[in-house]
């Protein structure tokens, strides 16, 4: 059986999910040099390039954790 969630509740889940685990892995200081800000508040960040190559491959652990349980947004099958 699977359960399927709408798309961008997926999507909100997953990346807030992967990115706790990401700040739990890495310390402070080391998560924030995975960061970059587009401004000097830092109100708008993004990953750098590592920090994304990281984030994918967490996000992704994630989702197939979920799938083993059957768990899938609403537009996968």
């Amino acid at each position: 059986m699977k359960y399927k969630i709408k798309a961008e509740h997926f999507l909100g889940a997953t990346s807030e999910l992967a990115d706790e685990i990401m700040q739990k892995k890495y310390s402070q200081e080391e998560y924030e040099k995975l960061i970059q800000y587009e401004d000097k508040e830092k109100t708008c960040s993004y990953f750098t390039e590592k920090g994304q190559d990281i984030f994918n491959e967490i996000l992704s652990d994630v989702e197939n954790i979920l799938d083993r349980y059957g768990i899938i947004h609403e537009g996968a099958e």
